[in-house]
């Protein structure tokens, strides 16, 4: 089957990386196999000793291969791709290809939002498990690389109207961006959280939550916001009373 030769395709490339390097470019130049193999294979090299920046360009080569427009691609190989970029942070090797592919995905690729968010970690799971929300949560952590600090939020900015999930993916640890740029690290922030959700506003306080990061450089908005959403909460339980 396919799932389990790609499988064994990933386990032998971690094992012998040097011979499966070589394999891989031959791979992604055979048109007529599926992109799965070689992008097992990709997956195998990254998890080996082999240096990041040695498969950087089969990434490049399996980007070069996806159909122009993003949403006519399978959803499982984007995840794949999307997945590997954060192999490549560890070494700080992502390029401009890359990173173009993330940012085309987090602008153009369309999500939906039909879940009953009912705990605090709910919304964050949906969003990493969809491409949108997965691909928003990995360029947050490319905040690593500062040069594509205007690619980076120009791509978050466009996730005012996202749905949910996306939108949660994003907040999880975007404190990570006040390393990039405090002011539009706020207004995104802001932005996201405008319609004053509330499955937003209960995600989990992790360490890079970017509320923990407010309350000590913008408190007294924090403190105004946080009033808004208690009024708004009496008066919802008053109108269901």
């Amino acid at each position: 089957s396919l799932t389990g030769n790609c499988q064994q395709l990933e386990a032998l490339s971690k094992q012998e990386p040097e011979r499966y390097l070589l394999l891989a470019k031959k791979m992604l130049k055979n048109k007529e196999l599926r992109i799965q193999y070689p992008l097992s294979v990709i997956s195998g090299l990254l998890k080996s000793n082999l240096s990041k920046r040695e498969i950087v360009p089969l990434i490049e080569e399996s980007i070069a291969l996806l159909n122009e427009n993003v949403k006519d691609n399978e959803p499982e190989v984007l995840m794949r791709l999307i997945r590997m970029t954060e192999d490549l942070l560890s070494e700080k090797c992502m390029s401009d290809i890359t990173m173009k592919f993330l940012c085309d995905i987090v602008k153009f690729y369309p999500d939906d939002d039909n879940e009953d968010y009912k705990d605090d970690n709910a919304i964050f799971n949906v969003g990493i498990n969809r491409v949108r929300g997965a691909a928003a949560f990995f360029l947050v952590k490319c905040y690593v690389q500062k040069q594509y600090k205007e690619e980076i939020f120009g791509a978050l900015e466009t996730c005012k109207d996202a749905s949910l999930s996306t939108k949660g993916a994003i907040i999880f640890q975007q404190a990570f961006l006040s390393n990039l740029d405090t002011k539009r690290h706020l207004e995104l922030y802001l932005s996201l959280t405008k319609n004053m959700e509330i499955p937003l506003l209960r995600i989990q306080l992790s360490n890079a939550h970017p509320l923990l990061y407010f309350i000590n450089t913008d408190f007294d908005l924090m403190v105004q916001r946080t009033c808004f959403l208690i009024c708004w909460m009496v008066q919802t339980m008053q109108w269901r009373a």
